[in-house]
């Protein structure tokens, strides 16, 4: 590895570091979907992503070119971890939805595992 490559491992440790001691800090809502980001070594910029893609499933579900699937593709694409936990995928949508008391988050997750036995009775304000 060249001097260049090991500052740039650094640089990113660094930052990872410190974006995770802003998350600790400001655990006040949300704790399972911050739990997720530690242990997954989420980064600031992934979860920026997770968030825009959350809202643009909430914002466009009704156009019809979206599933749980291309949703938890597109998790993986942002960190590869979660192709290995799609659970953590619908935790981190569930815990936004109740934290936020979002209606499009709501029915997001709704739509994306509302036909899970577990989910049943979830968000009952939420036409199935």
């Amino acid at each position: 590895m060249s001097n260049e490559e090991k500052i740039k491992y650094l640089e990113d440790k660094i930052n990872l570091l410190e974006w995770k001691i802003q998350i600790l800090q400001d655990n006040v809502c949300c704790k399972s979907f911050f739990n997720i980001m530690l242990e997954m070594d989420i980064t600031k910029e992934q979860h920026s992503k997770i968030v825009n893609l959350i809202l643009k499933y909430a914002d466009h579900w009704e156009e019809g070119k979206y599933s749980r699937y291309s949703f938890e593709d597109e998790m993986a694409n942002i960190n590869n971890k979660f192709k290995l936990n799609t659970q953590a995928i619908e935790i981190i949508l569930k815990d936004l939805a109740e934290e936020e008391n979002d209606y499009n988050y709501k029915q997001l997750f709704i739509k994306l595992y509302g036909d899970m036995p577990k989910y049943k009775n979830i968000f009952p304000e939420i036409k199935r």
